[in-house]
Order: structure tokens, then sequence, then C-alpha cells
């Protein structure tokens, strides 16, 4: 199939093929992320994992994103700079924050202050998550 890109970076694809969103998983847990990115491949994504913030800087330098799945829930300082860092050189690129329930009340105030929009409770339910990224990647709150 031919692509071709836009001035703007984006894939075109001819006839109206639909492109897969590619997606970067950060995550700490591997077993959760393996299963996540199981699930969001067998729904059509393109999943590429990192285990950690210094992993995902790495993937960022290389690949573009369409959407970053960031464990925020036991984030050191260091690693809550990350989606400060993210914003300013990819300020399309939309986050969503995953947390653990016991750490919800001050980790959504800073989520928000991250400029994290989305966040999942951790355990968290598969259809929650695609349903989460459909949401994040509606072309409507991408400005497309």
């Amino acid at each position: 199939m031919n692509v071709r890109l836009r001035k703007d970076g984006e894939l075109v694809r001819p006839n109206g093929a639909s492109q897969q969103a590619e997606i970067l998983l950060v995550e700490r847990s591997a077993s959760l992320r393996e299963v996540a990115a199981a699930w969001l491949q067998a729904n059509d994504y393109m999943v590429r994992e990192a285990a950690n913030h210094s992993a995902a800087v790495a993937e960022l330098a290389c690949h573009r994103y369409d959407l970053v799945v960031f464990d925020i829930s036991l984030a050191s300082a260091e690693e809550l700079t990350f989606p400060f860092w993210l914003g300013a050189r990819h300020p399309r690129v939309p986050v969503i924050g995953t947390l653990h329930e016991e750490l919800t009340p001050r980790a959504r105030e800073c989520a928000l202050e991250l400029g994290i929009r989305l966040l999942l409770v951790k355990p968290y339910r598969l259809p929650a998550l695609l349903d989460a990224v459909r949401y994040a990647l509606a072309p409507e709150r991408r400005g497309v």
C-alpha cells in the first residue's frame, strides 16, 4: 500500500485505508505492560513498550508516536518531569496516565499539574484502557 506524508507529518493512506495509531506504553510492571500491549495490538494499534521514563525518552528521540500511556504511580521526581519534557517536545501527543488507587487524591492533582488529562486507576480493566485510547486519539481532541 502506498502511503505519503502530509506537511504536518501525518500519514495519508489511499482509498480511506485506516492508519494504525502508534502507542508508546510506559509501564514498570512487565506483566501489565505485556498484557496491555497485547490487548491494544489485538485492537489494531501498533505498540512499543518502555519499562521506565529513560527508555521512553530514548524511544521518543528516534520515533514519532500518536499517544503515550505513562505509569505515574511510583514515579520518582526525575520521572515526573517526563510529561513536561514530552509536552515541550511533542505538544500534540496526548498522554494517558495510570496510577494506583491508593495514590489517587494527590496523584490526580499532580497529574493535572503535569498536563495529563486522562487518568486510569489501577487495576484497570483492559476495555477501559481501550476506551481511553480511543477517546485520546479521537480527531476532534487532536485538532485534526
